[in-house]
């Protein structure tokens, strides 16, 4: 279920490493809809500490700041670890087969991860 904020950063790094693939297709769409929903998290919690800016200390509000924060910070979290995961997958194939690229890795690969081979 995406409809929970971050669950659908946390299923794009599992599925990269239950993946039985060694470089599956580069997740664009996937990491842009996250990172939608992190501004979108970024801009409720901006909202919600001026809207309540006398009430924050008020366990409620407090509360609603803080899951929102942790749930954008691990967003964060799940996409960078998607990212390091790929480069050191890319940087161990490089070690092994050169600088030769085979064509089904290329298709799953990113404009940035080619340059980065």
């Amino acid at each position: 279920d995406y409809n929970l904020p971050g669950n659908r950063a946390v299923q794009l790094l599992s599925d990269l490493t239950k993946s039985n693939v060694y470089l599956p297709k580069y997740e664009g769409e996937t990491i842009r809809l996250i990172s939608q929903e992190a501004n979108a998290l970024f801009k409720k919690i901006q909202e919600t500490l001026q809207t309540f800016k006398n009430k924050i200390n008020e366990p409620e509000i407090k509360a609603g700041v803080v899951i929102q924060h942790q749930s954008l910070k691990r967003n964060k979290q799940c996409v960078l670890a998607y990212l390091m995961e790929r480069a050191r997958r890319l940087e161990r194939l490089r070690w092994q087969i050169g600088t030769n690229i085979p064509l089904e890795l290329q298709q799953n690969m990113s404009p940035m991860e080619k340059e980065f081979f």
